[in-house]
C-alpha cells in the first residue's frame, strides 16, 4: 500500500508541479477553509454531496497547517466516501488504517524526492525539526532510520 500511496502522491506533485497540499487541493477543485476549530481538531475532511472540504484550524502555525492539510488532502483522495476528523496533528491518536495511509500520504507529499539513504538518526532528528514534523510520521517515509 506505501508504494501505491507514494506513487498517489507523486504523480499529483508531477501534474500540478507542486507538492503545497493547499494548491493541490485547489487544482483537484476541493474547498480547503481555514477557520478556527475546537482546540483539539486540527483538521477535518468531509464530503459533502460529492464536494470535499478540508478544514484547517486557524490557530495552527503555517507549518502545521501544511502538514494538516497534507493529511486531509491524504483522506480525500485515498478516503473518498469517508469523513475524518484530524486530532492533535502531533499525536497520532487514530490509529486506524485510514490515519496511518493519509499521515503516510501527507509525507509523502511534503518530503516530495527525499531519499531514505540520505538520513540517518542525527540527520533525521534535524529533518524533524526543520521540516516541522514528527518523528513517527517520518516514520512512515523513513522506516528504519530512527
Amino acid at each position: 500500500m506505501q508504494d501505491s500511496i507514494k506513487k498517489q502522491a507523486n504523480s499529483l506533485i508531477t501534474k500540478y508541479n507542486t507538492n503545497n497540499p493547499f494548491e493541490l487541493a485547489d487544482y483537484l477543485g476541493f474547498i480547503t477553509i481555514i477557520t478556527p476549530l475546537d482546540n483539539n481538531i486540527s483538521g477535518i475532511s468531509q464530503n459533502l454531496k460529492k464536494n470535499i472540504v478540508i478544514y484547517v484550524n486557524s490557530e495552527l502555525d503555517y507549518y502545521k497547517k501544511l502538514i494538516v492539510a497534507a493529511h486531509g488532502l491524504g483522506h480525500a483522495i485515498l478516503h473518498k466516501e469517508t469523513d475524518t476528523i484530524f486530532l492533535e496533528y502531533t499525536n497520532i491518536c487514530l490509529q486506524n488504517k485510514y490515519e496511518r495511509e493519509a499521515d503516510s500520504f501527507a509525507i509523502e507529499l511534503l518530503l516530495y524526492n527525499k531519499q531514505s539513504y540520505k538520513y540517518k538518526e542525527n540527520v533525521i532528528n534535524k529533518t524533524s525539526a526543520k521540516e516541522r514534523l514528527n518523528l513517527s510520521m517520518l516514520n512512515f517515509k523513513f522506516p528504519h532510520s530512527y
